[in-house]
């Protein structure tokens, strides 16, 4: 991982085109999410297998919130433009 945000990290220094820059910056964010998950999961494991459970179950708890898929949420409800205002 380190290597790769290395590399991701280098890329963007070099870019100038606004969406890569964008996308490198994304790329960068879930590597290192990725990286604290795989570290949560390790820390967890070894709570568990020292008979630390409370401590895995709180690591587990966290890795199940970064996880989550966010709720939907249904749309604003807006007024409909009133007549007067459609040809303005």
């Amino acid at each position: 991982q380190r290597e790769r945000i290395a590399g991701l990290r280098r890329e963007l220094a070099r870019t100038r085109d606004a969406a890569r820059i964008l996308e490198l910056q994304r790329a960068l964010e879930a590597a290192k999410r990725e990286t604290e998950l795989r570290l949560l999961r390790i820390q967890a494991d070894h709570a568990r297998q020292a008979g630390r459970l409370a401590l895995a179950e709180q690591l587990e708890g966290a890795i199940a919130q970064m996880t989550a898929v966010p709720e939907a949420r249904e749309p604003a409800a807006r007024p409909a433009p009133s007549p007067d205002r459609l040809h303005d």
